[in-house]
């Protein structure tokens, strides 16, 4: 058996919220919502699927219906409010499900310094109160849940700034500013609550979850707890785990280098190999420190035969490339770690180690065609990004020297 929701603030509302679109007028310092059709869109949402909505303000009441009728032979159910005919039908917000409508009740009832109950609340006509009360089973249940739709203001963050609250315990959402706007594949090690500004769409979710990758892989090196760290980047199956961190290279102008705890834990799996750790956030680790070593490299004086390799591969290549001519290339002992070579974006430099070399002529032109597209492009490697851009070069070869049309 389902009990109603109740969704209160004080003040009484102005019915034109609901009769027009494109007004919304919000007292708090810092509203949820901006976009003032979060009412209108809850309404259709609801009576789309057979719940009762009743709006009690002040000593004024106003039910809410649907009404079937014909729009140029199209079956649609008109809304009305008291036997007024609405602007709008249920087919307003077609998309959005129940759990959809109670989060615009919710966040317009905290804007106005209200909340929401099951809970019946007193209804006095005299004190200028606004209540909106829902019955059926769909949104009883989903109260049931507020805590997966709305982040509990009971929890304390484990770290904030101005950019994010972080909190301990796994989550299946994302938040924004305290409201789920995000599924992420993945569970999440830590609780995310984002503070800065996002661009949202209508339906209160991002336009596209890139963007919030992007931030989510900064976010976790703010940390300065050593063990909560290493949780979340070797705990296999969250998304920390499997996020790409080659993102940490473009946000440092906007949140700064990662803590020196995050840093020291990273480069601790770095040195154990620890295969749990995210090959990107390893890569990254390795680029940023081997600036600095490589700066200390000497240059190694080539073979005749050496030289000849090299001179072979760059004047192939520059058929192809041209652009190879506008970089340069060094030559160094050892690299470390398996590393065959390195492409420094900053001085337009790629970095080759004597070893590639020792791996035959063809060998060492793969490797400095790799570092060309590093420079021209400053993706990482084992990215999305850098593959594709790999696989773009290769049709444009082969739609421009085999082909020679459009593929």
């Amino acid at each position: 058996m389902s009990r109603p929701v109740y969704f209160y603030n004080e003040g009484e509302i102005d019915i034109r919220a609901v009769r027009m679109f494109g007004i919304s007028a919000k007292v708090g310092t810092n509203p949820i919502g901006y976009f003032g059709t979060g009412l209108k869109y809850a309404i259709a949402i609801l009576l789309r699927e057979n719940h009762k909505v009743t709006i009690h303000s002040g000593n004024k009441k106003y039910v809410f219906e649907k009404i079937k009728d014909q729009f140029r032979g199209k079956d649609f159910s008109f809304i009305k409010m008291n036997g007024e005919e609405l602007p709008f039908t249920t087919e307003l917000g077609k998309n959005w499900e129940v759990w959809q409508a109670f989060r615009e009740l919710h966040c317009n009832a905290k804007d106005e310094g209200g909340d929401s109950t099951q809970d019946i609340p007193y209804i006095d006509d005299t004190t200028g109160q606004t209540i909106i009360e829902v019955d059926g089973y769909e949104m009883s249940h989903t109260y049931g849940k507020k805590d997966e739709i709305i982040l509990s203001d009971r929890r304390s963050p484990i770290f904030e700034n101005k950019y994010v609250e972080i909190y301990e315990g796994s989550s299946d959402v994302i938040y924004y500013r305290g409201i789920k706007i995000f599924e992420p594949d993945n569970k999440t090690f830590f609780t995310y609550n984002v503070l800065e500004q996002l661009p949202l769409t209508e339906d209160r979710t991002l336009p596209a979850s890139n963007e919030l990758k992007r931030f989510m892989t900064s976010y976790l090196g703010f940390l300065s707890d050593k063990t909560l760290i290493k949780k979340a980047l070797t705990t296999e199956g969250c998304y920390e785990n499997e996020a790409d961190y080659d993102w940490l290279n473009y946000n440092r102008t906007m949140y700064g280098e990662p803590t020196e705890e995050f840093d020291q834990v990273v480069g601790e799996l770095h040195r154990k190999n620890c295969d749990k750790t995210p090959k990107t956030l390893l890569l990254w680790y390795k680029q940023k420190h081997q600036k600095e070593s490589i700066k200390h490299l000497v240059d190694v004086e080539l073979s005749e035969i050496q030289v000849k390799q090299l001179d072979k591969c760059k004047t192939i290549l520059e058929e192809v490339y041209p652009d190879l001519k506008k970089y340069t290339i060094r030559v160094v002992e050892d690299l470390g770690q398996r590393t065959m070579a390195y492409a420094n974006v900053e001085e337009n430099t790629m970095v080759i180690s004597l070893s590639s070399f020792r791996e035959g002529t063809k060998y060492l032109m793969s490797t400095i065609i790799e570092e060309l597209f590093h420079l021209r492009t400053g993706y990482n490697d084992l990215t999305r990004s850098f593959q594709t851009y790999i696989f773009d070069q290769l049709t444009n070869l082969i739609e421009e020297r085999i082909v020679r049309e459009p593929i």
